[in-house]
């Protein structure tokens, strides 16, 4: 440790691949990944990257250990979020996303989900976890991944784009203001299926335009970049 360096500079935390996992070797890749995408990144609210080594044939992430309590567990524990807040820590989210997005080529983290989104207890500020499902754009068609009720419509279809990330953020909302999955407001009423989140008393009926929209069945019906949908949530304020 450097002299003058904050003991809370030196935790770190080591992230394993268990033994069932190192058999698979989709798994393999996606923990191998995980150690490129954070090696190339540097941002506040990303864990910041150590090492990435093999021992006795085991395979260890060793990351910055961040003290505070995910989004999911959040919320199973103290139920809804105020929106005020909730808009604050997605707005968070999309300065994440915008920095990920201008990688080069873009990255896009197709696992945006309340249990990926950590509050750092120190601050109150978001912490994006888990980059293990990274890719980057122009790749070849992968195997689908994402949550069910946050994962866009392309990216079900394997074909994620940078928007489909901005989409999660919109599901993820959802879930804070209401406490139940996105799934339980998501309809088919004769035009496609979509949420539908109008008997929400907490939602405004402003930010139910930034949810709707940002929710579209259509990539290229949504806000097309992190700034442009955190500059519409800020309106919401």
């Amino acid at each position: 440790m450097q002299v003058g360096a904050s003991p809370a500079a030196a935790l770190v935390v080591l992230k394993e691949m268990n033994a069932d996992m190192a058999q698979i070797r989709k798994a393999q890749e996606l923990f191998e990944r995980e150690a490129k995408a954070l090696k190339s990144l540097d941002h506040s609210g990303i864990p910041k990257f150590f090492d990435f080594f093999v021992e006795e044939d085991k395979k260890y992430l060793a990351m910055e250990m961040i003290h505070g309590q995910d989004l999911e567990k959040r919320i199973a524990t103290q139920g809804p979020i105020l929106p005020q807040q909730a808009i604050e820590w997605m707005i968070q989210t999309c300065e994440v996303l915008e920095y990920i997005h201008s990688q080069e080529p873009p990255l896009i983290h197709r696992d945006i989900k309340p249990a990926n989104l950590l509050v750092r207890r120190r601050d109150n500020q978001i912490v994006v976890l888990d980059f293990g499902a990274v890719k980057e754009i122009g790749t070849p068609l992968g195997t689908r991944i994402g949550a069910e009720g946050y994962s866009a419509p392309e990216q079900d279809r394997g074909q994620p784009l940078t928007q489909s990330d901005l989409y999660a953020v919109g599901a993820t909302l959802i879930f804070l203001l209401t406490g139940k999955s996105p799934m339980h407001f998501y309809d088919n009423r004769g035009n496609g299926y979509r949420f539908y989140i109008e008997s929400v008393p907490t939602i405004t009926p402003k930010l139910r335009e930034v949810i709707e929209k940002v929710t579209q069945p259509l990539p290229g019906d949504r806000y097309q970049t992190a700034p442009e949908l955190a500059k519409a949530l800020n309106s919401c304020l």
